[in-house]
C-alpha cells in the first residue's frame, strides 16, 4: 500500500506539471483543495504513513472534492 500511494502522489503531481495551460489553473485548485482537507483530517503536517493508512479507508472523499464547485 505504501508504494501505491507514492507512486499516486507521484503520478499526480506529474500530471499537474505537464497538464496543458487552460487545465492546469483547475487542477491547481482541486490540488490544493485536496491538500487542505488531509491537513484538516491527518493535521498540518503528515508522513507518508499516515497518508496510507487514510488512502486504506477510501478516498471518494478526493472525487467529491474535485467535483465541488466554488
Amino acid at each position: 500500500m505504501y508504494a501505491t500511494a507514492v507512486l499516486q502522489w507521484e503520478e499526480g503531481l506529474r500530471r499537474l506539471r505537464d497538464a496543458p495551460d487552460a487545465q492546469r489553473i483547475a487542477l491547481e485548485l482541486v490540488h490544493d483543495r485536496i491538500v487542505e482537507e488531509l491537513r484538516k483530517r491527518l493535521g498540518g503536517r503528515f508522513t507518508t504513513d499516515e497518508l496510507v493508512e487514510l488512502y486504506g479507508r477510501g478516498t471518494d472523499w478526493c472525487l467529491a472534492l474535485a467535483g465541488a464547485g466554488d
